[in-house]
């Protein structure tokens, strides 16, 4: 969670959001309610929720299904508490802050300094007010 201005952002908060459960729907379930209970008292004013991106070859495979899964309910979650909320790919987020991809990222990681958080980093930068 990023706090401030596009030209100044600050990080505010860095979590995740995991789950043991071993059956999808409790999964989804769990993920669901943590998020929500976060996003309930962190306050934010809006927010993001980058989807994974598109595959270039399709799938059967139930990884893919159940992360599609999560996704929309973490979006769900998360729109439940935030009204102005947003759940879009990789490109579409940095298009929605007027940048290219890499660009976002470039800027994401200036904030961060983690690899590992540079995507949740971009969707949080492509919320906040230039």
């Amino acid at each position: 969670m990023l706090d401030g201005s596009r030209t100044a952002p600050t990080e505010a908060e860095r979590f995740e959001v995991t789950t043991n459960a071993a059956d999808v729907v409790d999964q989804i379930h769990e993920l669901s309610a943590s998020i929500g209970n976060r996003v309930l008292g962190l306050k934010p004013d809006r927010a993001m929720v980058q989807r994974a991106d598109f595959f270039k070859m399709a799938s059967n495979q139930d990884g893919p299904r159940v992360r599609l899964l999560a996704e929309g309910a973490i979006a769900a979650a998360v729109r439940g508490k935030v009204p102005i909320t947003r759940c879009l790919v990789g490109r579409d987020v940095a298009t929605h802050a007027g940048v290219t991809k890499d660009a976002l990222q470039a800027e994401a990681a200036a904030v961060v300094n983690d690899d590992g958080y540079v995507e949740a980093a971009g969707a949080a930068l492509a919320m906040l007010d230039p």
